[in-house]
């Protein structure tokens, strides 16, 4: 036999105190949330008890919620602004780096390669001083054209806007 509940209260008042309709009382009764209504009546004090815990639970998913919400907000913030650095020009894309990497190995291959064929013919007939003269005169110019085929290219994949920026701060 149940033992009597002495704090049975009619649905209107629960609801009342809980702050919902009497409709709500009902569906957080089939949803287990707090007791069922028995004859119209429920326990109140196990139904404030049940709603608190059912509101605390959903607090602590919203605040998972919130901090999740919070990390996707400052991972689209962090995409923005690299948009905003490439379309800048302040970012080259990770095709353009490897292109440019690509390009500036052939120019060295080319260069070095054509050493040999440049200075062949001069080192004949040379003291062993002249001619390591000779290869270190080679190998500073093919440097020299090597840096200024570098900043080609990279003035090549970094676009328009160097320069943009270039022909701001003279104008600035």
């Amino acid at each position: 036999m149940k033992e009597q509940q002495t704090d049975l209260a009619p649905v209107a008042m629960v609801a009342k105190a809980m702050n919902v309709t009497p409709r709500r009382v009902q569906q957080l009764g089939l949803e287990g949330v707090i007791p069922r209504a028995e004859k119209g009546k429920l326990p109140v004090l196990a139904c404030l008890a049940g709603y608190i815990r059912y509101l605390q639970s959903r607090a602590s998913e919203g605040s998972k919620r919130l901090s999740e919400d919070a990390r996707l907000r400052g991972t689209q913030a962090d995409l923005r602004a690299m948009e905003l650095e490439r379309m800048k020009g302040e970012q080259i894309s990770e095709r353009a780096v490897v292109a440019m990497y690509a390009d500036a190995g052939a120019l060295v291959r080319q260069r070095l390669m054509s050493m040999g064929a440049r200075i062949a013919g001069t080192l004949e007939g040379r003291t062993e001083a002249e001619r390591k003269a000779a290869i270190d005169s080679e190998a500073i110019s093919a440097l020299g054209d090597l840096e200024a085929g570098l900043a080609r290219l990279g003035a090549r994949y970094t676009g328009n806007a160097a320069r943009r920026r270039t022909a701001a701060t003279k104008a600035a």
